[in-house]
């Protein structure tokens, strides 16, 4: 049984996270993904999250722009590298990260692209977009952060905004790259032509937090503490160091977590005032220091004893390490084994998507830069270059 994008070949030119995300999703559902590679070095791909982001994929060592090689010296077609106008006429999508205003451009343009393969989808991913004042910036995760609001919405032990440690923008801007190319794919089904995907960093953030402004909206906040956002939605340390995330969404969990923690009594004060509505905040802090103090008092496995026979929602917090063997992520294939050459055997996420009739599957480990230069330019020998198509103009 096939993949879904069986016979799809993409070729990878892109230099961060967002890409090879973009890039794995595709080659886990039967894309064939060639990463290329500029000859004097990688693109950066040495951090351990490559190991699985590049899974499947093939590499090649290739000079973009480089004109005279000796599969054919007589080309002169501008300064394209023939051996990549080769693979362009064969491949299905191209996607690349270089920024607007680079030298690459004037060899990765879309129109160039379009006009040597109608049928290619042509996928960009920047930092902050094609145009404006930052669309040249460079591809810093914290910085695009920083300017598109998130580290200022996030809470603080302290005054004003703190750093996130989790890449929002990478992983925002893969799934979307991912999204527009698989839809791309499809209106090509439908009219023979491909199309200009362009996506960013910047809008990975946004689609991780959307906000809306209006005259006649208030705002609305809710996680103002680094614990969580209420005293019965927050994360707490138990009696015996473990952590428990607390999750009462509606007043009917809060209720019999209050008796489950044995603290109706201390709730009832009259200086307490409301705390089931939408306290003041000095209310809302000792409230906080209360159920603190209550969850200190009894280890980890006792409260999930209590909390689970009243029906109150929990977790206990994880480390990472600990998450890629929970029974949930096994029992689902959430997590595989894989063997890499260059770190033997490991652990890394399965398939994020499953698709029922046209299953995925992770076809191998990570390629070492360069590993199928020879092979990929021989299938070039020997294969016949696809003539160019005339279409119809496209719609849009």
């Amino acid at each position: 049984m096939g993949s879904a994008l069986d016979g799809i070949t993409v070729l990878d030119l892109t230099q961060g996270m967002a890409g090879a995300i973009a890039t794995m999703f595709l080659c886990d559902n039967g894309a064939r993904v060639i990463r290329i590679e500029p000859p004097d070095g990688d693109r950066g791909h040495g951090a351990p999250g490559y190991l699985v982001w590049d899974r499947g994929k093939e590499s090649i060592l290739l000079d973009l722009t480089a004109r005279a090689v000796p599969e054919r010296p007589d080309c002169d077609t501008d300064a394209m590298n023939p051996v990549f106008e080769r693979l362009l006429r064969r491949a299905d999508v191209l996607i690349e990260g270089f920024p607007p205003s680079s030298p690459q451009q004037a060899v990765l343009g879309y129109t160039g692209l379009s006009a040597i393969n109608p049928r290619l989808v042509h996928c960009s991913i920047t930092p902050y977009g094609t145009e404006g004042p930052l669309k040249d910036a460079p591809a810093d995760d914290d910085l695009v952060m920083a300017r598109a609001g998130i580290l200022a919405s996030q809470p603080s032990f302290r005054p004003g905004p703190v750093h996130v440690v989790h890449p929002l923008p990478g992983v925002g801007a893969g799934l979307l790259a991912a999204q527009g190319i698989v839809a791309s794919l499809y209106w090509r089904e439908k009219t023979g032509l491909g199309r200009k995907v362009e996506t960013s960093l910047m809008a990975g953030c946004l689609s991780t937090m959307p906000k809306v402004f209006g005259k006649n909206l208030s705002p609305w906040v809710f996680a103002n503490r680094t614990a969580g956002g209420a005293p019965f939605y927050s994360l707490y340390e138990c009696a015996d160091g473990e952590w428990i995330q607390l999750a009462c969404i509606h007043g009917g969990f809060v209720e019999k977590a209050v008796d489950v923690l044995g603290i109706r009594e201390k709730l009832l004060d009259p200086k307490i005032g409301d705390w089931r509505g939408n306290p003041i905040s000095g209310v809302r802090a000792e409230v906080f220091d209360i159920v603190t103090g209550a969850i200190k008092t009894r280890p980890y496995e006792e409260w999930a004893h209590l909390l689970e026979e009243a029906d109150v929602p929990y977790a206990r917090s994880s480390t990472v390490e600990e998450a890629m063997v929970n029974p949930q992520a096994l029992f689902n294939d959430m997590v595989i084994e894989l063997d890499d050459p260059s770190v033997g055997r490991m652990s890394q996420m399965g398939l994020a998507v499953k698709l029922l009739k046209t299953p995925g599957l992770v076809k191998g480990p990570a390629p070492a830069p360069g590993q199928d230069t020879h092979e990929v330019l021989s299938e070039l020998r020997t294969e016949p270059v696809p003539a160019t198509e005339s279409r119809t103009v496209d719609p849009d």
